[in-house]
Formats: C-alpha cells, sequence, structure tokens
C-alpha cells in the first residue's frame, strides 16, 4: 500500500464520527416522523367487531413504510460498520510509537499546520515531514494486510469516490453542449 492510500485512510477515519452523526439524525428524524406521533395518539382497530384500544407495537407494524424501515436498517448497520471501521484503523495507530502517532493524530485528525504540530512536539517542520513519512510507511503494511480494511474501508474510500465522479464527468456540462 502506498502513502496516499493511508492517508486517504487516515482523512476517511476523520470523517466517521461526522458521518454516524448525521446518521443518527437522520435515523432520529425517522423515528420522530413514524414511531413519536403514532405513541401519543390513541387509536382503535376492531376485531371481531369489537373496539379495542390498539397497542403502540401494532400501529408501528401497521404504519411504518418497508421503504422506510429499510433506510433505518441500512443506517444502524452503516454506523455499526462505521464505530468498527474507526476502531480498526484506531487499533492500527496505537502500534506506532507515540511521537509518531502524535503527529499523525495533531496532523490528519485535529488538522493542525506543520508549524503547530512543529511546536506541540518539539520539533522541526522538516523533522516532522520525515517522522510523518516513517509513521505512514510503518502503516502501510498492517493497514493492507487487515481484511476489515480490504473488504470495507479501501472499496468504500477508493472505489465509492471514483465512481462518484466518474458518474459527475458523464453528465454533461451546459458550457460544452453550445448553451
Amino acid at each position: 500500500m502506498e502513502r496516499e492510500a493511508v492517508v486517504r485512510i487516515l482523512l476517511f477515519c476523520r470523517t466517521i464520527d461526522k458521518e454516524i452523526s448525521i446518521n443518527k439524525c437522520i435515523l432520529q428524524d425517522y423515528e420522530n416522523r413514524y414511531y413519536g406521533a403514532l405513541l401519543s395518539a390513541p387509536y382503535y382497530s376492531v376485531k371481531k367487531n369489537k373496539y379495542r384500544e390498539a397497542k403502540p407495537t401494532e400501529l408501528t407494524a401497521i404504519s411504518v413504510p418497508d421503504s422506510a424501515s429499510v433506510v433505518m436498517r441500512e443506517l444502524l448497520e452503516q454506523n455499526e460498520i462505521l464505530c468498527k471501521a474507526k476502531a480498526v484503523i484506531q487499533e492500527e495507530l496505537n502500534n506506532l510509537p507515540a511521537l509518531q502517532k502524535s503527529i499523525l493524530h495533531d496532523f490528519y485528525f485535529c488538522g493542525h499546520q506543520w508549524v503547530q504540530v512543529s511546536e506541540r512536539n518539539h520539533y522541526c517542520e522538516s523533522q516532522c515531514k520525515k517522522i510523518r513519512n516513517r509513521a505512514l510507511d510503518c502503516l502501510a503494511k498492517p493497514l493492507s494486510s487487515n481484511g476489515f480494511i480490504k473488504n470495507y474501508i479501501i472499496e468504500r474510500v477508493f472505489i465509492n469516490r471514483s465512481e462518484k465522479r466518474g458518474a459527475l464527468e458523464s453528465i454533461p456540462h451546459p458550457m460544452n453542449n453550445g448553451f
């Protein structure tokens, strides 16, 4: 695995928390839309010509569309995978020496500039960059041999983004069509 691939994985790891929180907000919106209103309103159902108060579980089973339940299930599964992905990447980072881990964390996760990274770690900028390069090289082997990273993260970070780019490039631009 090349340094660029390791950098892209680290930058992906930086966005995992944001993706999880967005998924939770969407999931909360679905739950409020389909479950919240149902539990507060009384509802009566007919069974064998008798009126009875329907149970909340019956209400939710009846009124939640299949598409909404599929989306909610997918969001929960995606959050579980993202949590596992972050844990796997953090585990590999924890195997690095403290200085290398600190420099990678400051630069890629916190987004500090090299001046700030060098001040925080008490090394000059060029030395911090060399330490970063050694850390990326050290991370390349364990990340490339990790099965979960191969199967999920590399597919998500590299393949999905290139497909999106390819899809965007296939859309004709209005300026090219003489508009």
